[in-house]
C-alpha cells in the first residue's frame, strides 16, 4: 500500500497521534515501541 501510494505518510502519522493517548486501553501494545514503528515506517525522506 505504501509503494502504490495508497497511504499518505503525513496523514497516517497524524492519525496515530490522535490515538496514541488512548493506547493504555490495550496493555498488549507498548506505546513507545508502536510510536517507534510508526516513525520508522512513515519516515519522511
Amino acid at each position: 500500500m505504501l509503494t502504490r501510494r495508497l497511504i499518505d505518510p503525513g496523514t497516517a502519522t497524524d492519525l496515530f497521534g490522535r490515538i496514541e493517548s488512548e493506547l493504555y486501553r490495550y496493555p498488549a501494545i507498548d506505546p513507545v515501541t508502536f510510536r517507534s514503528a510508526v516513525a520508522r515506517v512513515f519516515a519522511r525522506e
